[in-house]
């Protein structure tokens, strides 16, 4: 009798300690898990399950892998270092989002990941994506939006920004709708050659800027778009009584030879007496 007693109070301990586990809070039985420890299967070191990046959180993925921050950390950067962008899990090549490597990395490796995977449009500033599928688009020889009529001469692959609508060469990084790239570099070759012909040949007024040729003559120039007065070798306002470096130089040089010149003339004549 007393042995049935006992089993029975015992039993409903037994059943008060199940129940009472069984109405603890989930964010409890979170916590204490987060506190649980476990082995980074990189680096073999045991670490908070809070310390812990996965692979994936997309909820229908085949990925539950997970490594320690510290070893995520190296091994994305790793990869950025080698020009990689389209990261995987070491363990089943899943693709890894951006926003899990950007939680990850350091400072100086966003700004470097952000730059290889965007490029700042031209006109308004505003980033377009750099990447297709995780790879570089101006290192993805079969893609071909040429809008060129012989599509064999040129393949190029064009973005356009949203914010703007400016198109975007992935080839060469200008934009040129309606040119091939060798088309477009060949007329700003052009474009070069006239602009190193000006730089070599004229000046910019002080005043106005425009290109101003000299083609003989003296320092004095007027300009033909705001006729301003200017000295074409110092690039000062030209007034009556304008003097350059120069020429003060040139003026005092003259007038040393000249003393000397003179000094060794009275020389050769008192000799010659």
């Amino acid at each position: 009798m007393i042995k049935k007693i006992t089993n029975y109070f015992g039993n409903t301990n037994n059943n008060k300690k199940t129940s009472s586990n069984r109405d603890k809070p989930d964010s409890i039985n979170s916590i204490l898990n987060q506190n649980k420890k476990k082995k980074c299967k990189i680096c073999y070191i045991k670490y908070p399950s809070s310390s812990f990046i996965k692979m994936s959180n997309d909820i229908y993925s085949s990925c539950t892998h997970q490594m320690c921050r510290g070893c995520a950390t190296k091994t994305f950067e790793m990869d950025l270092n080698r020009n990689k962008l389209d990261i995987q899990c070491i363990w089943c090549n899943i693709e890894i989002s951006e926003h899990i490597i950007r939680s990850v990395i350091g400072k100086n490796y966003k700004l470097k990941f952000t730059q290889k995977t965007y490029w700042e449009c031209p006109s308004c500033c505003h980033n377009i994506s750099n990447t297709l599928n995780g790879q570089l688009m101006n290192q993805i020889s079969k893609i071909s939006t040429s809008t060129s009529s012989n599509d064999s001469i040129q393949n190029h692959f064009e973005v356009e920004c949203k914010n703007c609508k400016y198109l975007l060469c992935t080839s060469c990084n200008e934009s040129h709708p309606n040119l091939t790239c060798q088309e477009y570099l060949k007329d700003d070759e052009n474009k070069l050659q006239c602009l190193n012909w000006k730089l070599s040949n004229t000046k910019r007024c002080p005043k106005c800027v425009v290109f101003i040729e000299k083609r003989g003559g003296c320092n004095y120039m007027s300009c033909w778009n705001c006729s301003f007065c200017f000295c074409f070798d110092c690039m000062k306002p030209y007034t009556s009584l304008h003097q350059c470096d120069h020429e003060l130089s040139f003026k005092v040089l003259f007038t040393i030879f000249a003393l000397v010149g003179s000094l060794y003339i009275v020389y050769f004549i008192n000799l010659i007496k």
